[in-house]
């Protein structure tokens, strides 16, 4: 059990843990939840509707980060590319691989 589902768990009677392993389960789970860091899940999106691309600004330069969607043409932004890194976080974030196509 992980989480509040571990907490919630946890039965006390009588100001007594019925279980040890409750014990060392819970006190885990407490270090985890005060110290520990959340891993960081993929994000996900529906990769037969929606395309990666990076909308560019012909003027400014700007670039945008999103998706768009394969049917209707539509484009969803998801972040301001300021520099590689912040594309390549991108690209990590949603577990893309390869080059991500530029629209202008």
């Amino acid at each position: 059990m992980t989480g509040r589902e571990g907490i919630k768990a946890l039965v006390y009677q009588n100001s007594e843990v019925v279980d040890s392993n409750d014990l060392c389960g819970f006190m885990e789970e407490m270090v985890w939840i005060m110290f520990g860091k959340k891993k960081k899940e993929t994000a996900r999106y529906d990769e037969t509707e929606w395309k990666p691309v990076l909308q560019c600004s012909i003027c400014t330069g700007e670039q945008v980060a999103g998706f768009k969607n394969r049917n209707t043409g539509v484009f969803k932004e998801d972040c301001l590319v300021k520099n590689e890194l912040e594309l390549v976080e991108f690209k990590k974030k949603y577990g893309i691989k390869g080059e991500v196509e530029k629209i202008y």
